[in-house]
């Protein structure tokens, strides 16, 4: 089990990107983070790492308003 700790200003807009592997094994998670703590119906899974494009969508959805 892990945890993660705020290490980023409270203001702006956040995605926490998180990559996991184990063996051959690859798994993915974008969350975004707003005023009130993580979005967790706007978590994206991947059975892989996200890609740069895929960070890059999510973080400008959530500053625009479309992950709040």
């Amino acid at each position: 089990m892990y945890a993660v700790n705020q290490d980023w200003p409270a203001e702006g807009a956040w995605i926490v990107n998180l990559k996991g592997f184990c063996d051959r094994a690859n798994t993915g998670a974008l969350v975004p983070i707003g005023p009130h703590g993580f979005i967790r119906e706007s978590a994206k899974f991947f059975p892989r790492a996200a890609t740069d494009a895929e960070i890059e969508t999510s973080l400008k959805a959530l500053s625009q308003g479309g992950n709040q």
